[in-house]
Order: structure tokens, then sequence, then C-alpha cells
């Protein structure tokens, strides 16, 4: 069976962490997306792992929830890096292109 274009984008596009994670580029998702304008959390990078979709929703990219405590823990601890990503992402709405946050229950 033959690869979707974006299974092959992200296949090509990926690069490792310091997790040992593949993770793509802002600029994959959003050739990942159609072309669509994605919003994006400044300083997360890192914790980008792909895009999501709903129903008769615009496409929006997609964090990991601990590789962004991740992130933040290169300045703070991890307790502040909680509560910094608790207040000011998971509490933000910038609109109906604001960021899924990936819950997956494993810590780094």
């Amino acid at each position: 069976m033959s690869k979707s274009k974006g299974e092959r984008l992200l296949e090509d596009a990926t690069i490792e962490t310091n997790y040992g994670d593949p993770i793509v580029t802002r600029e994959d998702l959003v050739d990942l997306a159609g072309g669509d304008d994605l919003v994006f959390w400044d300083g997360c990078d890192d914790a980008l792992v792909g895009v999501g979709s709903r129903c008769s929703q615009k496409t929006v990219a997609v964090y990991d929830y601990e590789r962004m405590i991740q992130c933040f823990m290169e300045d703070m601890t991890r307790e502040d890096a909680e509560e910094w990503v608790a207040f000011n992402i998971l509490g933000a709405w910038v609109g109906e292109k604001t960021p899924i946050i990936l819950f997956t229950g494993r810590e780094e």
C-alpha cells in the first residue's frame, strides 16, 4: 500500500530531538495542512508532533504536553514550567486555530 502525501512529508521531514522521537518543523506542518495558516506557540517547536483535524473545523497544530514542559524546563523548574504552561497555553484561546495539546500520560 502506498503512503499518502502527508505520511511521506512526515517521514521525509523528521529530525531527532533530545528525547529520541521524531518531530517536524513548522513549515512541514503548514505543507501537511495543505498550506493553511497555523497558530504556533513560541518556544515550543520541539514539542510539535503533527496537525489535527476536527469535524467542520480548521486544521490545527498539535503539541505534546510533556515535550512542552521539557522546553520550558531549560529555564525553570518542572513545577514552574507546568504552572506556566497551564496558565499561558492551556488557558489560552486564540481563536479557531488554537493548537491542540496532546496528553499521553508519559513523562520524559
